[in-house]
């Protein structure tokens, strides 16, 4: 028992020593450059709920998607109300035009019909008084000024590659909504249990989506849609990510499609991935994905400092090592995609 005991100790301190070394190397996306996000497109937003705790990442997650997009575009994020003044000032130095919001901001005038939803973005829903999440759903829906396209993303959502796909979606004519694909896990609530509400919703078939990144057309926003399924949940206790059904739902209604699974994927299943959505309650328990996180921190500082654009995969570059950090600062190497293998 007390081998064990002991064991249980020394991993403990070895995940905050890992933690802490990341989070202090994490520091350096505070140095990268300012991003424009206001002299490109109107048609396209993109925006982020989150906290003071996940800043970082977030930072590091919206800089990627600039990076490797080439997409000049709005930005959107969401305070969880956790942010403190300096961290509205990290995110200004970095995003200048950033739009910086709070529940607050939001238009809820627009649910003045639909009194369930209305209680949810005013955290008045029976069991989601103090459900930050909610904001995933009424950001994009009712935030001020807000375009017809939307992507929104989680803090820890990467990208490590020219997101093509996103590009065709903005190409197309006609309103599609995107979503990831899990290929794992369940819902908050059994497929029994759901039975009811897809009767309600007429509806036979419900995708599994994962949130984490969602390109949305704001056609997909059926009001009437969301407060049928608020009202189910409102006659039960409560149920963990609630937005993350409601879309799985809306996304059903509007016949949308899920992202390609080898280019759009949770975690590190697939290391050569467009993007990467990480749980950011396991970051610290992988150290393979903290270390891809840095290396893609160092990747972006690398291209910045040489004032060189991101990798192109078409060029089929041979692989180089990756770069050695040193101070918090990547040494000058060719990199290449897999850099982030």
């Amino acid at each position: 028992m007390r081998g064990y005991r002991f064991k249980t100790i020394i991993a403990k301190t070895q995940r905050k020593m890992r933690t802490r070394r990341f989070l202090s190397e994490l520091e350096a996306v505070k140095g990268l450059k300012p991003v424009d996000t206001d002299s490109g497109r109107s048609d396209v937003a993109i925006g982020f709920l989150t906290c003071s705790r996940h800043l970082l990442l977030m930072m590091l997650a919206a800089k990627s998607f600039y990076h490797f997009s080439g997409i000049i575009c709005p930005l959107y994020v969401w305070d969880d109300g956790t942010l403190r003044p300096e961290d509205l000032d990290c995110l200004r130095n970095l995003f200048p035009n950033a739009r910086l919001l709070r529940r607050s901001d939001l238009n809820v005038n627009l649910l003045k019909d639909y009194p369930l939803t209305r209680d949810f973005a005013r955290c008045r829903l029976k069991n989601y008084e103090t459900y930050a999440p909610m904001l995933k759903i009424l950001g994009p829906l009712a935030s001020p000024n807000t375009p017809r396209r939307f992507i929104l993303s989680d803090s820890d959502a990467f990208f490590f590659d020219w997101p093509q796909t996103i590009l065709e979606w903005l190409d197309e004519s006609r309103p599609t909504s995107h979503y990831i694909a899990p290929w794992s896990g369940q819902d908050n609530v059994s497929e029994e249990d759901l039975k009811p509400l897809y009767e309600t919703l007429g509806i036979s078939l419900c995708p599994r989506i994962n949130s984490g990144l969602l390109l949305l057309d704001r056609s997909i926003f059926r009001l009437d849609i969301i407060e049928k399924i608020l009202s189910f949940y409102s006659q039960r206790s409560y149920a963990w990510d609630i937005e993350q059904t409601i879309y799985r739902f809306l996304m059903a209604v509007s016949n949308s499609v899920p992202l390609n699974q080898d280019d759009y994927v949770l975690c590190h299943r697939k290391f050569n991935a467009v993007c990467h959505h990480f749980f950011s309650s396991v970051i610290s328990d992988e150290p393979v994905i903290m270390e891809k996180i840095l290396n893609l921190l160092a990747y972006i500082e690398d291209c910045e400092r040489r004032e060189k654009p991101p990798v192109a995969v078409a060029q089929g570059l041979r692989p180089s090592p990756p770069p050695v950090r040193q101070g918090g600062v990547a040494e000058t190497v060719t990199i290449s995609r897999s850099l982030f293998i």
